[in-house]
């Protein structure tokens, strides 16, 4: 027996008796142990002393608390974890079968990340640009340098290679002396829509520059070769080849791979937003209403999603993103009104009262929209394609001001108006049974703008708390701490809650998808 295994023989002894070793590697050791609690084997793994004094007892047990809360059925449990006699040590079943490099050999599987780590219960901020993202890493690869897999977690990991790609961790490094500009009126900073590569315009020594990076590259590249280009509006195309962006009121497109930057056409209007659709049209937006060009060149032209003139307010797009639901202030009226894009029509849905910001119910069956009523103001809700009349939802003591329901249809989340006990927080209320309020969040600051992620597990909202409107993430189950999200409040300004719902909030995936977060 070797002498780590004999220190820890006389340590654990109490505990575990150490049978024979495993395997063994750069990083660890794996001893085959017997519980001596429980009466049952389990594997036994140490961590080399030298990584261990850099990782010191005090990280490591805060990671591996971590990893103790995933939960998966590709996932083997923690049984237990410490130190003794200087190692640090933790223990998992153990499970008798082929290694992992047996089983991979055998099958040519690839390794995949647990599909258990895609729920987000780890997350962390790219660097650099401080671009901040939810993303999920393995604990185990974190603790011991990426290669702390337990021999008894071999065969989880073989069966997980089946499941869907993992999402990763991409550290975001800008080059040296360069930041993402917020000089620019204009998103500067853009996402492909596969999730694999990252374009912004940067203010450094050089001047206004346009970068791209793949999530798979360790430094990003300048586009436009000599030529400075002061790119805003940044948009990618569907199959994430071609960059569209705005310099004043001039449309441009550049490849990835680099080149020159081409004309595509005079924008017709200030620009604020660009969309490159699969019809591989380009969309500009603009105060002056929107407009529309072949991404291969060409004269804009007006793309009127609504032709009668009134004032329109909080545009909201339905799950499908097939109908949208607007406020209309109209002469005599304030109601919501229904357009569907297909077959262009736009119906008033609402008929009494003064009715403003418009939700859709998860399955998009239904609208939800404040309404101010006699006696007092409530919360109302009708089907989307007016079939029935509107229903009183939930009519609280405190004014509400806008309200979304939960992906799951039980839970409605409100934020207030001004009153003396809540004063522009946020909170909630059960659709059904016990009404009883539950504050999300609550601040002497403006919250405003909630949305749910698709899981219902994380609430983002907006918060006025640092002086400007910015970003907050946090869990939706309880009050606690919550997570600021600098990057997308102070480059996508407060887009990042008006989006379609079916946009959600993004990260990135290993397989170079993206998909809705927490």
């Amino acid at each position: 027996m070797s002498d780590q295994a004999s220190r820890l023989a006389s340590v654990l002894s109490d505990t575990y008796r150490i049978e024979r070793e495993i395997g063994a590697g750069g990083m660890a050791t794996v001893y085959l142990a017997r519980d001596l609690r429980h009466n049952r084997s389990v594997a036994l793994k140490v961590l080399n002393p030298e990584l261990g004094a850099v990782l010191g007892v005090e990280r490591f047990l805060a990671e591996i608390q971590v990893t103790a809360n995933l939960q998966h059925s590709n996932l083997l449990p923690l049984f237990d974890s410490g130190e003794a006699d200087g190692l640090l040590f933790y223990v998992m079943p153990y499970v008798e079968g082929e290694s992992l490099r047996q089983r991979l050999e055998g099958r040519g599987a690839a390794i995949a990340v647990p599909a258990a780590l895609r729920r987000g219960e780890v997350t962390g901020r790219m660097s650099g640009a401080r671009v901040w993202q939810a993303a999920t890493i393995v604990l185990a690869a974190a603790l011991a340098g990426g290669a702390m897999w337990f021999a008894a977690r071999e065969r989880a990991a073989a069966r997980a290679a089946a499941d869907a790609a993992p999402v990763v961790r991409t550290n975001f490094d800008l080059p040296s002396g360069v930041r993402v500009t917020d000089v620019l009126v204009g998103t500067t900073i853009a996402v492909s829509p596969a999730g694999d590569q990252i374009a912004f315009t940067s203010m450094g020594v050089a001047g206004l520059q346009m970068y791209v990076r793949r999530t798979d590259e360790l430094a990003a590249r300048v586009l436009g070769g000599d030529y400075n280009l002061a790119g805003r509006n940044l948009t990618f195309s569907p199959d994430g080849r071609w960059i569209a962006f705005t310099e004043g009121s001039i449309l441009r497109k550049i490849s990835v791979d680099g080149g020159q930057a081409t004309t595509v056409g005079a924008t017709g209007t200030v620009p604020y937003g660009l969309a490159w659709s699969a019809s591989d049209t380009i969309y500009i937006g603009g105060f002056s209403g929107m407009r529309a060009v072949p991404a291969s060149g060409g004269t804009t032209v007006p793309v009127p999603l609504i032709r009668e003139l009134n004032a329109y307010s909080t545009p909201r797009f339905s799950p499908d993103g097939r109908r949208v639901a607007i406020t209309v202030f109209g002469t005599n009226s304030t109601d919501i009104w229904i357009h569907d894009a297909a077959r262009n029509t736009f119906t008033r849905l609402t008929t009494e009262g003064i009715n403003i910001r418009p939700e859709w119910t998860p399955d998009g069956a239904r609208v939800v929209y404040r309404s101010a009523r006699v006696p007092k103001v409530g919360i109302w809700w009708q089907p989307a394609d007016g079939s029935g009349p509107a229903k009183l939802l939930y009519e609280p003591e405190i004014e509400p001001y806008e309200a979304i329901v939960s992906p799951d249809m039980k839970w409605l989340v409100f934020r207030t108006a001004p009153s003396t006990t809540y004063t522009r927080d946020i909170l909630a209320v059960a659709l059904a049974g016990d009404r009883t309020v539950v504050p999300l969040v609550t601040s002497p600051y403006l919250e405003t703008m909630p949305r749910l992620s698709p899981d219902g597990r994380w609430l983002a909202h907006e918060s006025n708390e640092g002086g400007g409107f910015e970003v907050y993430v946090r869990r939706s189950t309880a009050p606690g701490a919550r997570i600021q999200v600098p990057m997308i409040a102070q480059h996508l300004g407060r887009t990042a809650l008006k989006a379609p719902p079916q946009l959600g909030l993004r990260e990135f995936q290993a397989d170079r998808r993206t998909t809705q977060v927490n």
